[in-house]
Formats: structure tokens, sequence, C-alpha cells
């Protein structure tokens, strides 16, 4: 336990390997987000990995480096760590691209540029002139296509018109400025420091006059003056906070300001309404970074070397270079603001370097339908899971269909290493209603789906490394209304000790509600509300956890008495009005103590014990149906979430009672009153009063 929470702290152990390995594949990654001391390599695949049609692989020899990785690597932004980079040059080694041969030297767009290596879409490479070198290239392939897309695509520049760039000195500044003299435009410019203000206008001749501080708000005041308080057309900014109020007011009337950054976008902060009514706000989301938008970064790729050629723009310049040794320092010299253009790390050095040897894997996901292989969420995720050095084959098929399973297993490069089996499929009916062809359509998939996977990886000979099986918490606490699948959860439990006893790893999760992702969080407005008395939502990152410490218990157990089952998702302690509390089994989770497992039952329900008290005795029918009515009241609050006592005169039905409301409130009275009430007694009780009348007269019977 301890090795594996210090390695998922510090990373694996670094090891010398040949940067220029024909075999491996290695990437800069930050291990620790908010150090830059972490920034190393890590091998991302151990073989020469096979392409995909209209895609190359490039041998990088420049890599450019940008702020935005700068502002990923520190927190400042959420983004992938893993895939750090986004402009380079570099020679083709292999080419599935009717456009490109191996030795062609040419320039990509791709994250994750800061390789050794990689393999991009075509349409994402653009070949290089004889006379460019490799640096000056890496400087072309994500500033220039930024900032046509932004400043001619949403901004609309036209010759005359006034625009403002802030941060004028970095790479993307530099492109701005560039394309808009180009044209004919009006520039009007921030930087940081004199010696900044003095290359703009050395290399570009603006005028001093039109060069303000980006560090003081009072730029907006000083560009009012100078353009007698009419504002600028467009402003490319990249500012934040109370710079970025300031720069929202010097855009003229029917101007357009087009946000580069992302961190007040990220942080969720705001913009006085009032100027909306007269002018616009664009948020630019770089073409290049999504696969949907490969056509637009193809474009802007061609119209950028068409811009070049004319002699309308150059590359970026001065360059300043920092040797493959020397990652961090080139990270800590843009972070310190220091650098007047865009700094390059160029992956010269053949030398050996430290490099953390990560585990290879190939990951297979089955889907029944395209749809779900093709979804927006899940080419995400895919994008993510290859930045973590995992090869991923789409696998279209049914796990409950045995040759299917068996079709995936063959189809891998490599064994088969581990499994996680997450099919469901939910049909939530009453038991009354539920038909045999109900109970299979949601139980199939997890029980003769997970009896596949476990008999072809046995016929297989595969000793898996781990078999982790997402269940859920209704297999432990049940769930109304949702019999059949509350029944294949509780088989996955007991497949996962039914494993461990022929000798094979497996590990059983019972997952509790998670709403940002996944089937809940797409079908909220279908489903109950979450009892926060007994549950607690699950996130994304809290389920990655989960996951690694699934396969953890089956590696290196905790405790082996407990391995096979990993329960999630529990509101520990549990509150006091927890539909759970009547169940002997958890009544160690109410902040009971050792010595007395009991306690967190005592006193559970001081309505219920007046009612009973009430209803032993000599007391008047009046007296015990009020007793009655609060206590069946308050039970109701808690069933649908209630934030304030329920009316008693009003019908249940008013509160938004559902059946499966109404299963779980029945259940109730059986076991806590011993009367039996019918679902469609409660549905149609014309007030709380009146079903209680029917609850009383049951118990007098």
């Amino acid at each position: 336990m301890n090795d594996f929470t210090r390695q998922e702290r510090d990373g694996s152990e670094p090891c010398e390997r040949s940067f220029r390995d024909p075999k491996s594949e290695y990437q800069i990654v930050c291990e620790r987000v908010g150090n830059l001391e972490s920034l190393t390599f890590h091998e991302v695949h151990g073989a020469e990995t096979s392409l995909q049609k209209n895609e190359v692989t490039i041998e990088i020899a420049a890599a450019g480096l940008n702020f935005k990785d700068i502002a990923i690597s520190t927190g400042l932004i959420p983004g992938n760590e893993r895939l750090l980079g986004f402009e380079g040059a570099g020679t083709i080694t292999q080419s599935r691209s009717a456009s490109y041969t191996i030795g062609q030297r040419v320039l990509f767009t791709r994250p994750g540029a800061l390789s050794n290596r990689v393999a991009v879409d075509a349409d994402l490479v653009h070949p290089i002139p004889y006379w460019m070198s490799f640096e000056q290239a890496s400087t072309l392939g994500a500033v220039f296509p930024t900032a046509l897309y932004s400043l001619f695509d949403l901004g609309q520049v036209r010759k005359g018109q006034r625009v403002l760039i802030h941060s004028a000195a970095g790479g993307l500044g530099i492109a701005c400025i560039q394309l808009c003299q180009s044209i004919g435009a009006e520039v009007y410019a921030t930087v940081g420091n004199q010696e900044k203000r003095k290359f703009l206008t050395n290399s570009f001749g603006i005028e001093p006059s039109r060069i303000f501080s980006s560090r003081s708000i009072a730029f907006a005041a000083e560009l009012a003056k100078f353009t007698n308080n009419e504002g600028v057309d467009v402003i490319a900014n990249s500012l934040t906070g109370d710079l970025l109020e300031g720069s929202w007011n010097c855009i003229r009337d029917g101007g357009t300001m087009i946000e580069l950054g992302k961190r007040d976008i990220n942080e969720r902060n705001f913009l006085p309404m009032e100027p909306f009514s007269r002018m616009s706000w664009r948020g630019m989301h770089p073409p290049f970074t999504t696969s949907t938008k490969t056509t637009d970064a193809s474009r802007l790729l061609k119209q950028t070397f068409e811009l070049l050629a004319k002699g309308s723009i150059k590359p970026i310049a001065p360059m300043k270079v920092f040797p493959l040794t020397e990652v961090t320092a080139g990270f800590r010299y843009m972070r310190d603001g220091k650098h007047m253009v865009l700094p390059f790390i160029p992956p010269h050095d053949y030398a050996n370097q430290t490099i953390r040897s990560d585990p290879r894997f190939e990951v297979f996901v089955f889907a029944t339908t395209s749809r779900i292989l093709s979804s927006v969420a899940s080419k995400t995720v895919i994008r993510n899971v290859e930045a973590e050095g995992c090869k991923i084959h789409l696998v279209k098929g049914d796990v409950i269909v045995k040759e299917d399973v068996e079709r995936a297993f063959k189809s891998a490069d490599v064994p088969v290493g581990g499994v996680i089996q997450g099919a469901m499929a939910v049909r939530g009916k009453l038991y009354q209603a539920l038909k045999a062809e109900d109970y299979h359509y949601a139980a199939a998939c997890k029980i003769r789906g997970t009896w596949n996977l476990h008999s072809v990886a046995l016929e297989s000979n595969l000793g898996l490394d781990f078999f982790s099986l997402l269940s859920s918490t209704s297999g432990v606490a049940g769930q109304s209304g949702q019999a059949n699948y509350v029944a294949a959860n509780a088989f996955l439990d007991a497949f996962a000790i039914y494993r461990q006893r022929l000798g094979l790893r497996a590990n059983s999760i019972a997952l509790g509600p998670m709403w940002d992702v996944g089937y809940m969080s797409r079908n909220k407005g279908d489903l109950p509300q979450t009892n926060v008395s007994t549950f607690t939502t699950i996130g994304e990152a809290l389920f990655h956890k989960i996951i690694e410490y699934s396969i953890l218990q089956q590696t290196d157990p905790i405790n082996p008495a407990s391995s096979t089952h990993l329960i999630t998702g529990m509101a520990i302690p549990l509150q006091e009005s927890s539909t759970l509390r009547s169940d002997a089994r958890f009544a160690a989770l109410f902040g009971a103590t050792a010595g007395d497992p009991a306690q967190g039952t005592k006193g559970a329900s001081k309505e219920l014990e007046t009612f009973k008290l009430l209803s032993s005795s000599q007391a008047g029918e009046y007296e015990i149906l009020a007793a009655l009515v609060e206590l069946v009241g308050r039970q109701l609050g808690t069933i649908l979430q209630l934030n304030e006592p329920m009316e008693a005169a009003i019908a249940p039905s008013n509160y938004g009672m559902e059946s499966l409301a109404a299963v779980e409130l029945r259940n109730w009275v059986r076991m806590e009153l011993q009367a039996d009430v019918t679902i469609l007694e409660i549905l149609n009780a014309s007030s709380l009063v009146a079903l209680c009348e029917k609850v009383w007269g049951k118990l007098q019977r």
C-alpha cells in the first residue's frame, strides 16, 4: 500500500533510455501539476505503433512551447498535463497518406508535441521549404492558425480597423501583429515591460504612443484618450480579472472582443451586461485541439503558407532555444514572463535521457452501437486514455454474445491483461409488473456478459492481472422498482467471490450514484433524487481512484478477507432518517461504538415510539390518528426529500409522489407498522389524513 501511494505521488522510478529509440515513444509530462520540477519524460509506447489511414509518423526535431503549456502545468487552467506542446517540426518516418513520403520535412500541429515522435493526421501536417529550419517551422504550426482563426474567422478584421493586441510580444501576439499589418489594420498593443515595448517598435514599426502597459488598468484610459474616446474595433484579449473588464470598455460600437485565454472562462468570471447591446464577445477555441475541426486546421495551415510565400508574414523571431536537458528551465523562462517571443525545446540530443518507464496497455472498448463509439464524450475519453500511453481498440459487439467476446480477445496485438466489466442496462418496473423479458433485459449484460468474459479468458489461458466488476450499492442496499438491476449487481458481488475461490483475481465495486458522468448524469429527470441521508454522490475523479484501488485490491490487497468487494458512495455516518435504519446489517454505520453495534438504532424515531405507545394505550382515536399523520408525514418527507413538512389535508401525489416512492413507503409501513397497504391506495389517497385513516383501519383488523 505504501509503495503504491508513493508511486502515485512521486511517479515510477526513472531509468535511462535512448531518446531516439525507434521502438519507443516518449513524451514530456508534468507528474504533479503545480510543480515544474516534476516535468519528465514518460515512455508511452513500448513498440512502434501502427498507423491509421491518412496518418504519418514524424520524428520531431523541434517543438514549440506555448503559454498554455505553462498554464496547464502550473494548474492555472485545467488541461491534460500529459499532452504538452501543440506544434513542432521534423521528418516523416512512416506514412499512410498519399500526400506525404518518408523523409519529407514537415511541420505539424497536435497536442503532445513535446515528444520524440508522434502519429498525426496528415491534414494537420504541412511541408516546409528547404530554406526554413526546423526551429523556424515550429513557430508556425499553432500561433498563426490560431491568430488567423481569431482575427478573421471570429473577429472579421478588415483594412483600416483598429485592433488592440494584448501581450503582443509573445508568439501569438507577434502573429496577430503580422497579420493585421498585412491587411492594413491599425495595431495597438500592450506589453509587460519597457524592453518589450522597444522590441515592438524596432521590429514592427509600432509607434510607442500606441503601446501600453498590460500590468495596469491605466491602459484603458490611455487608449481612450489616443482614439478620442472611440475605442477599437477588435480586441485580441489574454488579460484577466479587472484588466479584462478594462479591455471590455475599450471596444467601440459594433466591435468584437476575441477571448484568447481560458482562465476567466474556467473560473466563471463575469462581464458587465450593458455593452453587449452594442458589441459582441467571442470565445476562441483553437481549431487544432479537437478532431471535429480538422478541416479548419488544415485550411488555416494552408493559408499560413500562402501568406508566407507572399512575404506577408515570416517565422517568429528571435527565438530562445533550450536543449532537451533543460526542459524545466524552458518552462520557467516562459512562466516568469522573460520571453519576448516563443521559447523552443528542440529534442536534438541523441544521448540517453532519464525517462520514466510506464506500463504499456492496450485497451479494448466494447460498444453495442457505433453511436456510442462516435460520441463527442467518447472521443474525448479516447484521446485522454491514449495520452496515458494506451492503445485503444474499438470493438463493436455485444458482451452477451460469446462469439463477440472471443473476437475481441483474438483481435488483441498483445495478450489481454485485465478486464473492467462495466456493462449495464436499466428497465425499472414494479416487481408485480416485471415480466421475464424485463428481468433478462437488465440482468443479461451483467450475468451472461460476465460469464462470457470469464470463460473466454480461461479458454485463452490468460492469467488476468485484474477482473474488476462495476456493480452498484443497490446490490447491497436494494433499490425500489429495480429488482432486475439489483439482482444482476448481487450476482457480480457473488461472482467476485467465486473467481477468487478458483484462485483467480476479481473485485466487485459497489458504485454509489455518479452525477457528473455516465447514465445518471444523462437521465437525471427520469431518476429519483439521491437519498442524501444514505448515499453520497461520486465524481469522475473519485471514480478513477476507485478503479485504481479496485485493481490494487487484486494485486496487493490491503485485507485479503475483504478483497472481493469494494463498497462506495455510502454517507458515513448514516443519518437517523436513512431508510437503512431498520436494517441490522448497517447498524454500525449510524455512529455506533464498537462495543454497542445496536446503538445507532436507539431513539431513531420518536414519532414511531409515540405512535406505538398511544396505540397500545387507552388513548382516543383522534390522538392516535394525529400521531400516525405526524409519523407517516415525516417518513414521506424523507422519501420525497421535502424541505418543509407535508400538509395533512393535501394529497401525497401533489408532492411528486410516484410509483417508486410509493413502493418505498409501502415497504416501510409493512416493516414498521405491520400494515399491508397497496401502492394504488397510496397513490390515490386524497390527503395524508385519508392515507393514514386507511393504514389505521388495517391495523385494527
